[in-house]
């Protein structure tokens, strides 16, 4: 988190929440905007904030289920699988405590502010790749699934 962020990039962010009635905390004092985005698949809810610095931002999707240590290697081994060749982002498991995020980061130089649909487009690849790849997720956090059979089945679509 970083206490010299751009205000202006924040205002964006924070515009882009209001249009598509997002419900978020405005920024506060360290640049960090907070949200909960409701899921249409079995993760339900995710925690979004992004942090804004003063050349751009980074979005992270921290999800309501960890994998703890029976599951925590499937659960590396299906973000390595899911990252492969993913442009904008990429899955995260943190093995201290088994947290389980999504993060994407937009340089946008200094003194620049992005475009409402420069955010859109960050924010929603969060949101589609959590919902695409969400179900599988759960299916090896659960046991149901192996985490190659389950990469396979959420990119048959």
């Amino acid at each position: 988190m970083s206490a010299g962020y751009s205000q202006k990039i924040a205002e964006v962010i924070e515009d882009f929440f209001d249009a598509n009635k997002i419900d978020f905390e405005p920024v506060n004092y360290k640049g960090v905007i907070k949200a909960n985005i409701v899921m249409n698949n079995n993760l339900k809810d995710v925690d979004m904030s992004v942090d804004v610095t003063s050349d751009g931002f980074t979005i992270t999707s921290v999800l309501q289920v960890s994998a703890d240590s029976r599951n925590i290697n499937k659960i590396a081994e299906f973000m390595a699988r899911a990252n492969y060749g993913m442009r904008y982002g990429s899955f995260e498991v943190d093995y201290r405590d088994g947290e389980i995020s999504y993060r994407t980061s937009c340089y946008c130089g200094e003194n620049a502010v992005p475009a409402l649909d420069v955010v859109r487009l960050y924010v929603a690849t969060a949101i589609v790749m959590l919902q695409k790849y969400g179900n599988a997720l759960v299916d090896v956090l659960f046991g149901i699934s192996t985490p190659k059979k389950a990469i396979e089945d959420a990119e048959k679509y």
